[in-house]
């Protein structure tokens, strides 16, 4: 894997969430964690948002003028629901696996992504560069 290009190899758990990774490799259990971790993180974040802008007038003004543009944006980018699942790497065909407590959102979503993965020929691009770097 270190021949590829933009292989990066051990990442702090910063680095999963700035950008400087698109992909995370790591078993089941690992990940599983990593994304409960990182839901609950946003849900406490987005809370404690919430209480402290209602404690505070000139807050809840701020808030009103971000609500869209900041807000908005924060939340369609850090919501699950707008990725609807993650695919399971390593199989012949596509999985997409979703969180247990999925709205219908995000199971059309995961759908979408299913489709889109299917389409790219995700699996066939990731056998190919495996092949060719091996």
């Amino acid at each position: 894997l270190k021949a590829l290009d933009g292989f990066i190899g051990n990442v702090e758990g910063k680095d999963i969430f700035n950008g400087k990774v698109s992909v995370v490799v790591c078993d089941g259990f690992t990940g599983n964690i990593l994304l409960k971790t990182a839901e609950g993180a946003v849900s406490t974040i987005f809370d404690l948002m919430k209480q402290y802008i209602r404690k505070s007038l000139p807050a809840k003004v701020g808030a009103l003028m971000m609500k869209k543009k900041v807000f908005g944006n924060m939340k369609k980018q850090v919501d699950k629901d707008e990725y609807g699942g993650a695919p399971l790497l390593g199989l012949k065909g596509c999985a997409i696996i979703s969180h247990g407590a999925s709205s219908s959102k995000a199971i059309k979503n995961a759908v979408f992504q299913a489709i889109s993965y299917v389409e790219s020929d995700v699996n066939t691009t990731i056998e190919t560069i495996l092949e060719k770097n091996a």
